[in-house]
This record gives structure tokens, sequence and C-alpha cells, in this order.
């Protein structure tokens, strides 16, 4: 009896095990079905689309881009002159301020000249001795010739006696002594008027000097022009080098204005210019532009005006600097362009859809915009529904109603 016991347990076990394998398959393939189920439930489901974003859009065309640069420039003269003083002395006068008209020859500014004024005097009254002196050095000098002449005849008679033994020869010696000394005599007055007659040459030289540095203690205008700037008062101190008063001569007159660096290429020295003057447009050119720099990175560019034009210095004027026009790219309005300067994109309208298009800026000229990247005939965004920011590549558009 107990050995039927043990051998039916075992095979208890056997049948177990099965049943619980069994189970466990079931199992798994009830889980599978229902995987599968879902899956094709899930297929089978409509999937998410996102709304188009409404834009607004525009066609790039294929035309020449006119181009322009607009700057401000300043009128100056052509002709101008800083005065400043030659001698360091104080000024006791002006007679201008800014904004007046002068003609050459104007007295401007006087100079304390009362030490030059008392050197001059002194230069005169030693003047008027020296020529005292010569004067009388002069007829002396002539006194002594006549003496001369006199004694060298008296000479010819006592030899022409003494050849005849009419006088004797101590009267011919004593004779003789007296044309030597009489000779010499002249002589040194004549080395006597020669000295004077230089010393007032060199007085007369002096005395022109300091009328010439007197001339220096008036700043007269050295032509027709207006007073632009004045930078003193009486009481002030002149020097050497120290503007005083700036003169500009309105007969001649330009316009000034710096150009970027990023212009240089294209604003250049016979370009045309459009200037705003008397409430008209007038055309001129670019007459020169100085490759130095300024402090604020701009190159000079200068426009000679006619002569005669009615312009005061320092007047504000705009300019326009027409530029070559650009061909042979797309254009597109301004608003088209996304992504910044450092990567500007535009999007496409293709098939629905806004494609993003890298494209490369060629010039700019008021709300258009000439791009390398895209085809003319392109519709592109101009002005996506909130902004760029809901705005991506392979997003769906429609067209806003405007």
């Amino acid at each position: 009896m107990g050995r039927l016991r043990m051998a039916i347990k075992p095979k208890l076990g056997r049948r177990a095990r099965l049943l619980l394998l069994l189970a466990v398959g079931i199992l798994l393939g009830l889980a599978a079905w229902g995987i599968i189920s879902r899956k094709a439930e899930m297929a089978a489901a409509p999937r998410f689309q996102p709304e188009p974003v409404a834009v607004h859009t525009a066609t790039a065309r294929a035309e020449e881009l006119a181009r322009s640069r607009q700057y401000l420039a300043e009128a100056e003269a052509v002709r101008a002159a800083a005065l400043s003083a030659r001698v360091t002395e104080r000024i006791t006068g002006i007679t201008v301020d800014e904004g007046d008209a002068v003609v050459e020859g104007d007295p401007l500014v006087q100079l304390d000249r009362a030490a030059v004024d008392t050197r001059l005097d002194g230069v005169a009254a030693d003047l008027e001795q020296a020529r005292a002196e010569r004067a009388a050095e002069e007829a002396r000098r002539d006194a002594l010739a006549d003496s001369a002449a006199y004694w060298r005849k008296e000479l010819e008679r006592l030899q022409r006696l003494r050849e005849d033994e009419a006088v004797s020869q101590s009267a011919v010696d004593e004779a003789a002594d007296r044309v030597n000394e009489a000779r010499g005599n002249l002589a040194a007055a004549r080395q006597r008027v020669k000295a004077l007659t230089a010393r007032l040459a060199s007085l007369r030289a002096r005395q022109a000097e300091l009328r010439q540095e007197r001339a220096d203690y008036t700043l007269k205008a050295p032509f027709a022009g207006v007073v632009t700037e004045r930078t003193v008062d009486p009481g002030d101190q002149a020097a050497p080098g120290k503007p005083l008063i700036r003169i500009s001569s309105t007969e001649q007159m330009r316009l000034a204005f710096g150009v970027p660096r990023a212009d240089r290429p294209a604003v250049a020295a016979g370009r045309t210019v459009r200037l705003e003057l008397d409430g008209g447009t007038r055309e001129a050119t670019i007459s020169r532009i100085h490759p130095a720099l300024d402090t604020a990175r701009l190159a000079r560019a200068e426009v000679d005006l006619p002569a005669g034009t009615a312009l005061p210095p320092g007047a504000e004027v705009p300019v326009t600097v027409a530029l070559p026009p650009i061909e042979g790219a797309a254009l597109i309005p301004a608003d088209a362009l996304a992504g910044g300067d450092e990567r500007p994109t535009v999007y496409v309208v293709r098939d629905g859809k806004a494609r993003a298009r890298p494209v490369t800026v060629q010039g700019r000229s008021g709300g258009r915009v000439a791009v390398a990247g895209i085809e003319p005939g392109a519709a592109v965004v101009t002005t996506p529904y909130l902004g760029w920011t809901r705005l991506a590549d392979g997003m769906p558009v429609t067209e806003a109603t405007p």
C-alpha cells in the first residue's frame, strides 16, 4: 500500500507542472493578442495634425535694385584761416564777433604794443643823432678836402719858386708837411662819414624790423569772409600757435561727411550726390575721399559746390549718394528676412508648407532686399501671424486674409 502511494505522487507532480506551463502559455498568448490589437487600433486612429500657421506672402522678383546711401553733410569753406599771434602779448581790443562779415585788411585783434612803440621811439632818436653826426662829419670832410687842395696847390707854387731860388727849401718842406697832414685828416674824416653812414643803415634796418614787429600786434583779415569762431576776449593772453579767430571765405564752399568702412567699396569719388538745398534737390559729384579714418573710424568724403553757392559754414545738409545697382538677384520685401544679420533666412511656401532657405543678402534699398539663394517667382513669407517664433521648417501654412 505504501509503495502504491509513492508511485502515484511523482505522477501528480509532473501533471501539475504541465498545467502550470499551459496556463503561462495561455496568458502570454492573451498578452500578445492584446498588444497586436492595441497597435491595430492605434494605427487605425486618425493622426494629430498641427493647425496651419496663417502667413502673408510676396513673390520674389528678378529686378534691378537701385541703391543709395544717405548721410548728413556739413558745409565748410574751401578757404579758411585760423588767426594766431606771432608774439606773446595781452589782447587790448577785438573788433568782430562770430558771424560778422569782414573784408581783406580789416583789423580784427589788437595786442598791447607799448613796449615795441618804446623801442621804435628809441631807434628814431638814435637815427636823428646819427644823421646830425654824419652831417657834421661830412662838413668837416669837405673843409678838409678844401684845405688839402689848397696846400697841394701851395706846394706846387713853392716848388716852382724854389727852382728859381726865390724861396727857401724849408718853406717847401713845411708846405709838403701841411699837404700830408691835410690828406691824413681828410682820410680820417672820410672813414668817420663811412662809419656813420653804416650806422644809419643799421638803424634804418632796425626801425623797419620794429615797424614790421609792430604790424604783428594788429591781426587783420587775410581775405573777405565770415568770422566762424572767436575764442578770446580783451584781456586774454595771445601766444604763437594759439588760435584767436577763424575766418572762412564764402566764395567757394564744400560739403563734408563721414563714410563708414562698410560703405567704402561702393561710395567712391565721382559718385552722383543729391543735395537738399533751399527747399529743392540739386546734383553734384563726390570730389574726393580721404583714406585716413577719423576718431569715429569714418573716411572723409568731400563735395565741391559751385562757386557762389549761398551756404553758411557749419550748415547741415542731407545728401544721398547713388550706388551701382544690383542685377540678377531675387528682390524680396525687407520683412521677409528672418534669422537676423548673422544667419539670414527666407521661408518659401511650397506644397502648403514653409521651407526655410538660407540666403545671402547682396544689398538693400528702402523696403526691398536683393538676396541670393532663392529663385525669382518663389512665394516668400513676409508676416507670420503672431511673429516668426510660430514658424519652423516644414510647418503647414495658410495664406492669411489681408
